[in-house]
């Protein structure tokens, strides 16, 4: 299937998505229409390999494929079934109709578009966590959400960034968000957002760990798009007998 036609290459300097844009747009508006997804969502990055030419291809020094494509993927966290995605491709020429903001704020204003409303509950990558758009998801699109939060945002309390004993929680509320911090080894320690738990329940499944409620479930929901990674169990972007 190829999509480069000679006569219509001048298209990228209005939209650098324009070889497949039309047929990316049927193909989740189908995504969208044939399947009603379940209870739980994931909004989480995709790397996809890539080594031809591409403008907006990412280069990962920590890969072992170095080449890769990003894509924003909103997945079925039961079936890991694609409600909607979109290809990460760097600032738009100026004054094009497909010219969007990449904070991302934004870009998880635009990805919950489709179930805007729908009372879901949406497990989320720390690239996307702030403050704002877990307000934003809660009010405005009727979303609850659970994600992780790095220790350098500002709304993360400086209790939590002192060490303790490990397997330890410290926990912090507000009228609508929770957050905790859960001290998993001696130099490690995981903060997660919430607006789905309201309170200090620990998942006693997990006996002397002690963990919290809030981070077994996202531990739980956080897989949709990860467990792209089992179709691509050895990563080369070279010729291999693997």
């Amino acid at each position: 299937m190829r999509f480069n036609i000679r006569t219509q290459r001048k298209r990228i300097k209005t939209n650098r998505l324009a070889p497949i844009q039309n047929i990316l747009e049927i193909f989740i508006q189908n995504c969208q229409k044939t399947y009603i997804p379940f209870e739980h969502l994931t909004l989480d990055k995709e790397l996809i390999v890539f080594r031809g030419r591409c403008g907006f291809r990412q280069y990962i020094a920590s890969k072992s494929a170095k080449y890769r494509i990003k894509i924003y993927t909103l997945v079925d966290t039961k079936t890991y079934y694609t409600v909607n995605l979109e290809i990460y491709c760097g600032k738009q020429p100026e004054n094009s109709l497909y010219a969007v903001s990449n904070k991302p704020y934004d870009a998880v204003n635009r990805m919950v578009n489709c179930v805007s409303g729908s009372s879901r509950k949406i497990t989320i990558d720390n690239l996307f966590t702030s403050y704002e758009t877990a307000e934003n998801l809660l009010h405005n699109h009727k979303l609850t959400v659970v994600d992780t939060l790095r220790s350098n945002k500002t709304c993360t309390p400086l209790q939590f960034k002192t060490r303790r004993k490990v397997k330890t929680s410290l926990f912090s509320f507000q009228k609508y968000i929770a957050l905790v911090s859960y001290m998993s080894k001696p130099q490690k320690m995981v903060h997660v957002m919430s607006t789905l738990h309201h309170d200090k329940e620990i998942d006693t499944r997990f006996g002397h760990q002690n963990k919290p409620s809030i981070i077994t479930f996202y531990n739980e929901t956080k897989s949709g798009v990860d467990v792209g990674e089992l179709a691509r169990t050895y990563d080369v972007s070279r010729n291999s007998k693997r």
